[in-house]
């Protein structure tokens, strides 16, 4: 067998081997829990320590890959009884339809000539409701495209984005992927290992919509046990929300629009509870008519008041179903009307549908304002907080809805940080206070296990951060966040994601996109990781291990213009490289008061740092398309 980097080998003395190994390990055990007396295919499975890892819970597993060598490998090292190893192609599956509950591939996608026949062959031969359950290279953060160098990668073809990946799998199947990376600290001789990749667990689509919305009995038994346990509460707060005619005992019943005694008049996206106080949230057909900026702001008042683990039942049509029936050129015009108030609503009384009769009033609270798909649902509910713990689509009376369970997953301990995290301190030095709450607030639900050093000066922006710079001399860390103070943070995966792109681009300085919109839906998908001119100041992480000694410049015109363009250009000037990282943050749009008729002031800048730099700041400091609502 010919023994490269690319064929992951245990007991290799090749490091480069030993790490691939690890790493596709790694992969297979986070399958595990799926596996369990399960028909499983594992798909290019090399020389098989994989498949023998699979077979301790399943019940069979075969595995397959396209190499003779490989094969015989796994047959005199990795047989056990409920194991079978086969030579075979995986875009060619020599297997007969609807055979196996779970196909596995670990690391294949990116080898592949034609990937949407492999898609095909692992939806023909997986039985209704099957799942696929893969790893594959991220191509945002680790791009890799033919006019590359091929020998650079080892044998891999195309490395997929995100948005490259859902359109492969859209149309047969239904799926989550996960930025999947891992990082582990090799001592400070060795720096840090990385991979990254994409995992994702797909569902096998079935063959129409018709059928796929056809759940609605195991809707109508979920909500019965609701109902029934609702009846039953005597201390735990229960909120039925938006509930219209439909008042349920057990629950606080609370509608806008509805005037019944037992009914609270108040707006859904806002229930009046203390934080963490409520056990259950209930909605159904109720969400979609809010409007589309109240949308995330409402999952977010759900979340706060919803006690550790408390658990939200969702269900609302499915916006992507919906648009297929529309557009399904047989249908009747009483269908397709109807399929029309699936996305826009009733808007009028429910008696009174008859459209042609235009004397019907307009009934404010039956238009549906905002729509989903599971997908940007799901994203939302995950960056909130939520964990979905059950989400599957039901004909909702002729309505193609979905059914989601989510759980509030609330940060109760300490929060494990990844070995990059580790060496990482963030901090800022302002001399405005106005919108500092608002980044104190992100910072305490997404990243409260990072150093963070605040301090308020009334001093000019130049000499508040370098006296920031000192504080982070002391800390001993290596790499270094300067924050604005009027910046809100998203997620909890930025700065992890941010240190894994600044070594592995080699990049001294790296920042982030931002959004000046306050109801922004975080959403990377169409982002990369890219090398810039420039970062602006709202967030700039510095790699210290290098560059601990350069400092803003204090001698500027003006001690409060071009301060990040300036701090820049030093660090190009080193030979390092500055880039951009695929996160968002939410940065406050404000008018520059004070700039009017500050030409002067400007020119004077532009003036002193092209004499300091000659000429060369003006080569560096060019248009920069980081905030989403310019990006073209």
């Amino acid at each position: 067998m010919d023994y490269t980097s690319e064929r992951a080998m245990p007991n290799s003395s090749d490091p480069k081997i030993q790490k691939n190994y690890l790493w596709h390990l790694l992969a297979y055990n986070s399958f595990l829990s799926f596996v369990e007396n399960k028909k499983i295919l594992d798909c290019a499975c090399g020389v098989g320590y994989g498949t023998y890892l699979l077979a301790e819970k399943a019940t069979e597993v075969i595995g397959l890959d396209n190499s003779y060598d490989a094969i015989n490998y796994a047959l005199d090292n990795y047989n056990r009884k409920n194991v079978r190893f086969v030579v075979g192609d995986a875009e060619k599956l020599p297997y007969k339809n609807e055979l196996f509950d779970i196909c596995i591939s670990i690391e294949t996608f990116e080898h592949l000539l034609h990937i949407h026949d492999f898609i095909k062959e692992i939806h023909r031969v997986l039985k209704p409701n099957g799942l696929f359950l893969f790893t594959t290279p991220n191509g945002e953060t680790f791009p890799y495209r033919p006019k590359d160098n091929i020998e650079r990668r080892g044998f891999h073809v195309w490395h997929y984005t995100i948005q490259e990946l859902q359109v492969i799998l859209g149309e047969l199947f239904e799926f989550e992927i996960y930025p999947w990376d891992l990082d582990i600290d090799l001592t400070e001789k060795k720096g840090y290992m990385i991979f990254t990749a994409y995992k994702a667990i797909c569902r096998k689509k079935n063959s129409s919509i018709d059928e796929l919305c056809k759940n609605r009995d195991i809707v109508l038994q979920k909500q019965k046990e609701l109902f029934e346990r609702a009846a039953k509460n005597i201390d735990k707060t229960f909120l039925h929300l938006g509930c219209g005619e439909q008042i349920h005992k057990g629950f606080i019943n609370i509608d806008k629009y509805v005037d019944h005694p037992d009914v609270i008049r108040h707006d859904m996206k806002d229930p009046l509870y203390k934080e963490s106080s409520v056990d259950l949230i209930y909605t159904t057909h109720a969400f979609e008519h809010l409007p589309i900026r109240d949308g995330t702001k409402a999952l977010e008042n759900w979340y706060k008041i919803l006690k550790p683990d408390g658990v939200l039942f969702l269900s609302l049509p499915d916006l992507e179903l919906s648009i297929i029936k529309v557009l399904d050129p047989t249908l009747t015009e009483s269908d397709y009307l109807w399929y029309l108030y699936t996305i826009f609503g009733y808007q009028t009384d429910t008696n009174n549908l008859d459209y042609t009769n235009m004397d019907h009033p307009i009934d404010e609270g039956q238009f549906h304002l905002s729509g989903y798909t599971k997908q940007r649902l799901s994203t939302l509910l995950k960056n909130i907080g939520f964990e979905i713990t059950t989400i599957f689509n039901y004909d909702g009376w002729r309505t193609p809805s979905m059914w989601i369970e989510a759980v509030a997953k609330k940060k109760t301990g300490v929060i494990q940080m990844s070995a990059l995290e580790q060496d990482v301190v963030m901090g800022t030095f302002t001399n405005e206070t106005t919108y500092l709450d608002v980044l104190l607030d992100s910072i305490k639900t997404f990243l409260p296990h990072i150093p963070f050093i605040l301090k308020v000066s009334d001093g000019p922006i130049n000499k508040n951060m370098e006296l920031l710079r000192q504080e982070f001399l002391s800390t001993n860390k290596r790499f270094w966040v300067f924050l604005d103070h009027d910046i809100k943070f998203l997620d909890s995966g930025i700065i992890d994601l941010a240190v894994k792109n600044l070594l592995r681009h080699k990049f001294g300085l790296i920042g982030v996109y931002s959004s000046y919109n306050e109801n922004y839906i975080l959403d990377t998908t169409n982002l990369e990781c890219r090398e810039v001119g420039w970062v602006p100041g709202y967030f700039m992480m510095l790699d210290a291990k290098y560059l601990s000694d350069v400092t803003p410049d204090l001698n500027l015109p003006d001690p409060c213009t071009a301060i990040d363009t300036s701090f820049c250009v030093s660090v190009r000037a080193r030979g390092y490289k500055i880039g951009v990282s695929p996160s968002v943050v939410y940065h406050k749009w404000k008018p520059l008061k004070g700039w009017e008729g500050q030409g002067d002031v400007i020119n004077k800048t532009n003036a002193y740092l092209d004499k300091k730099w000659k000429g060369h700041y003006r080569e560096v400091i060019t248009p920069i398309e980081v905030v989403l609502e310019e990006i073209k």
